[in-house]
């Protein structure tokens, strides 16, 4: 499953509207209704705030295969046990800031990076 489609089958099983949803996160009813329809990307930081509100585990978007669940899913993004295990820490860690997470969607941004630019080199 999808992420788009995993928020809104959590959503709906939590039994809350996207406008009740809005209200508990403070994103707006349009923008939540755009996720749930794969026509807007779902940043980590909403993710976190959606999995808050609707009281799961970020781990919970995940499809339990360990592919991660997004718009663009191949056989190509299985999750490493590792990165499976790291994900699963930070979830556990729960009170991360608002900066923590931003510098770590920056150190992973770079590394995917220079991933690519090195496979593209290759």
């Amino acid at each position: 499953m999808k992420l788009h489609e995993k928020l809104k089958s959590i959503r709906i099983e939590k039994h809350k509207t996207t406008y009740e949803l809005s209200a508990l996160t403070g994103i707006p009813q349009s923008t939540i209704s755009k996720m749930e329809n794969g026509k807007r990307k779902i940043e980590a930081k909403e993710l976190e705030l959606l999995a808050k509100c609707l009281n799961v585990s970020i781990t919970d978007f995940f499809d339990k295969t360990n592919k991660f669940s997004t718009t663009e899913t191949t056989d190509k993004n299985t999750i490493n046990p590792k990165i499976k295990s790291i994900i699963d820490s930070l979830d556990r860690a729960g009170d991360l800031q608002d900066e923590d997470i931003d510098d770590i969607g920056q150190q992973l941004e770079f590394l995917i990076n220079l991933k690519r630019k090195k496979n593209k080199n290759s």
